[in-house]
């Protein structure tokens, strides 16, 4: 049963400036005869707006990061990613309206997204708090975040949403509103079947 924090997600609404998303999509097989769209990130990422130089290698810190850097290297097929995706944490940075010392004094959160060349509205989410340091450093508004499961995520988000993990790491994937909406159908099924 998913425990609710009483925490809702705000989107949309307005929006930081539009990144360039460079993508490369692959279908994912599927043993449900629904194929997947995978959208991986490279690290040729161009976004405009926070510019970072990030370093060629990627160390894995979590065992979310080495499942991210497996599926992208071909050992893992998309479809087990996106799968046991659900079963992870992700951190998302929200908009501190309020600082008292680092706690979220709202309860409704606005996280940081962006919009696509397409006009799509991108959430940005990371694999762990320290990878969003670079990406949020010229952002002082988004200092602090959630880090909670990705079904909690997807029951708040609605349709029409992509999802971008681990933007300006050379380890991250863009997942298309498709994708999402497959997930968001998934993860309820899986819970409704708890």
């Amino acid at each position: 049963m998913a425990m609710s924090l009483g925490i809702r997600i705000e989107l949309p609404g307005p929006t930081i400036p539009a990144p360039r998303i460079m993508r490369s999509r692959t279908t994912a097989p599927s043993r449900r005869g629904v194929a997947l769209h995978i959208v991986m990130q490279h690290d040729s990422r161009n976004f405009n707006g926070p510019k970072r130089t990030m370093t060629e290698t990627f160390e894995p810190h979590n065992t979310l990061e080495q499942k991210l850097l497996d599926a992208q290297e071909g050992r893992m097929l998309g479809e087990q990613f996106l799968l046991e995706l659900l079963d992870e944490q992700l951190y998302m940075p929200i908009k501190e309206h309020q600082q008292v010392e680092g706690l979220q004094t709202s309860s409704n959160a606005d996280p940081l997204r962006m919009e696509d060349e397409e006009g799509n509205i991108i959430l940005i989410l990371f694999t762990s708090p320290d990878r969003s340091k670079n990406f949020t450093a010229d952002l002082p508004d988004y200092r602090g975040g959630l880090l909670v499961e990705l079904p909690w995520i997807l029951e708040r988000i609605g349709s029409g949403v992509g999802m971008a993990i681990n933007p300006g790491w050379p380890a991250g994937i863009d997942l298309d509103p498709e994708t999402v909406a497959q997930l968001i159908q998934i993860s309820a099924a899986k819970s409704n079947a708890e």
